[in-house]
């Protein structure tokens, strides 16, 4: 079995140079891109005899392969490409798929089946694309999901795009997926191409994470009045880093030959679209429920971003904390429509969060800030920045910070009340609070930055 390989032989392997036996991915070495990266990266084995060339298949059948992906991710390019024709339309003005169609391709014994995106340029809901697939589907032997290497960094359609599929797929699905990294060839530095795997990858983890804690996963026996808990470990997604068609690099033939690997000697997946998972994760038009009143939104808000979340560092040992918890601002005047959070992020490499962070405060190397989070919209909150506390009133430890009992006076606060220069609005959606530079879930944060291309994940300690 081919695995992803190792950064240095993506030039010689994917992008045109002579190929070469794959390495290996090892999790230490992109430990720093995403706390899920030690499962992501597991180590794998292969030897030589496995050459990724095009292997015909034993059982003679044609495989259907569902192409997924956002829309103008390279999915009919790359259907041209496995199918040596101009089958599927691309359009240089009109990017995306209308219609779900389906692509043969009988010299590679595969029948590809060209998918809209969930979240197209004609407004399409994820709920309308999966009934047109429905509608025209029974089963299919394996999946696509088309990812592009040359974006510059994920966005939250990404993340979007894979929560609607991994949840409307369900736990069959999860050892059919295969990640094909397009437009490899505009991308000439292998360590980008290896964050980008080690992104896709770990929303794909998060996406089937949360399906597996909500127990959308458990099975229904017969005669049993409580499910049967799903205890397996998803597997490691296979990825193939994907160029333009005829560049002489191989991937066609190693993206094929990773379909037949998944699909082979195995009976195609029922297409049964869990609608009910759908539903309870907030991923359908359903009828929205009545926003809460804007202070009890507020105070939601503050619940949700309320607590201790880390991020481990690349060597494993040291990492990236946030302890956010609720202050009282001394001075504030009566009946103002808002409330208050203090958010303390230190670089820390103690066992624990509550000695890392008493240890950065008293060094000062722990920075906090104070944010107001008001009423926006019916649905919205605002959080604006008041800028950092004075080292000379921060809390002094961990059990201080989060008492609920410290305070800050109005007049330490550096933009005075409301008087910060950054300010997010955060809409509540089936997922959480979501804004252009933040989102904030049940079990993590999750930090974008249009200056650095990996999103920074930090996972809920408490």
């Amino acid at each position: 079995m081919w695995h992803t390989p190792h950064p240095q032989n993506f030039s010689r392997r994917f992008l045109g140079f002579r190929p070469t036996p794959a390495a290996l991915f090892h999790g230490e070495s992109l430990g720093r891109f995403h706390s899920h990266s030690s499962q992501a990266f597991s180590t794998c084995r292969c030897n030589a005899s496995e050459e990724a060339t095009w292997a015909a298949p034993e059982d003679g059948d044609e495989k259907i392969v569902l192409v997924c992906g956002k829309t103008g991710v390279g999915k009919s390019s790359l259907i041209n490409a496995l199918t040596g024709t101009t089958s599927a339309e691309i359009g240089a003005l009109e990017v995306g798929t209308r219609a779900i169609a389906s692509h043969p391709a009988p010299e590679r014994e595969i029948e590809l089946v060209d998918t809209p995106g969930f979240y197209d340029v004609e407004g399409r809901t994820p709920e309308g694309v999966l009934k047109e697939m429905a509608g025209v589907l029974e089963e299919y032997h394996s999946v696509v999901y088309c990812q592009p290497a040359s974006d510059r960094r994920m966005r939250l359609e990404d993340q979007q795009s894979i929560e609607v599929l991994v949840t409307a797929l369900g736990a069959a699905a999860t050892t059919r997926i295969i990640i094909a990294l397009t437009f490899g060839n505009e991308v000439p530095s292998e360590e980008t191409l290896a964050i980008k795997i080690a992104q896709t990858r770990a929303l794909f983890s998060d996406a089937q994470a949360r399906c597996i804690a909500e127990g959308l996963w458990d099975e229904r026996v017969e005669g049993e009045e409580e499910p049967v808990p799903y205890t397996e470990t998803p597997p490691v997604l296979e990825a193939v880093v994907c160029g333009i068609a005829g560049d002489g690099a191989g991937w066609e033939d190693e993206l094929c030959s990773t379909l037949r690997h998944v699909s082979t000697g195995r009976a195609p997946v029922p297409l049964a679209i869990k609608w009910a998972s759908l539903r309870k994760m907030g991923m359908m038009d359903v009828e929205p429920r009545a926003p809460p009143p804007p202070m009890e939104l507020v105070n939601e808000f503050i619940e949700a971003m309320t607590g201790t979340f880390s991020q481990a560092g690349a060597d494993g040992v040291s990492r990236r904390c946030r302890v956010a918890s609720p202050v009282a601002i001394d001075g504030m005047p009566s009946g103002f429509g808002s409330s208050f959070c203090c958010i303390t992020e230190f670089e820390g490499a103690a066992d624990s969060i509550e000695e890392g962070c008493t240890a950065a405060l008293l060094r000062g190397s722990a920075v906090s800030k104070v944010v107001m989070v008001m009423p926006a919209g019916e649905a919205s909150v605002m959080r604006v920045d008041n800028g950092s506390v004075p080292r000379r009133r921060q809390a002094k430890s961990y059990q201080e910070l989060v008492s609920g009992k410290w305070k800050v006076k109005l007049g330490d606060l550096k933009s005075g009340l409301g008087g910060g220069d950054q300010a997010d609005t955060f809409v509540l959606t089936g997922s959480g609070f979501q804004s252009s530079s933040e989102m904030i879930r049940d079990r993590s944060v999750i930090l974008f930055s249009n200056d650095v291309e990996v999103p920074t994940v930090l996972k809920r300690e408490t």
